[in-house]
């Protein structure tokens, strides 16, 4: 018994899953295996209907395999540019953390000006813009 053709909802459009990439790839090496002498528009119309995608992801996801010899695209971008915490050690945070309890200590209230007003006029801190300061205290 063959199990009926998912059909293209509101919910699944877009991009194919790893998963669904290999069984497309899977049916077109067993088509192929089974009956080499079958044209690959024919193969590929077969697999289509039986998959429930249109032919096009169907050429789509062949030729990605043909092209990179796996199923799916690798991601090779380094991530973008780094959070501007990561730019800040340890001790630093650390120094912030201190001048924020000394607020404390002193029963004054915190505010963000107060703190980077301190935190400039320390000479073994890094000189921060109040955004910067801001993103180190979330």
């Amino acid at each position: 018994m063959v199990s009926p053709v998912k059909k293209p909802t509101r919910f699944n459009f877009g991009h194919l899953s790893v998963l669904e990439k290999q069984c497309i790839l899977n049916m077109y090496k067993q088509i192929l295996s089974d009956t080499p002498q079958m044209k690959i528009t024919t193969i590929v119309k077969k697999i289509a209907d039986t998959a429930g995608v249109a032919k096009s992801t169907v050429y789509r996801t062949m030729k990605e395999y043909r092209e990179t010899d796996r199923c799916c695209y690798t991601s090779t971008s380094s991530g973008g540019r780094p959070h501007i915490v990561a730019t800040y050690n340890e001790t630093t945070k650390k120094y912030v953390r201190q001048i924020i309890h000394n607020f404390f200590h002193n029963n004054e209230l915190p505010t963000l000006d107060k703190i980077l007003k301190e935190v400039q006029s320390r000479s073994d801190l890094p000189q921060m813009c109040r955004s910067d300061l801001h993103c180190i205290m979330r």
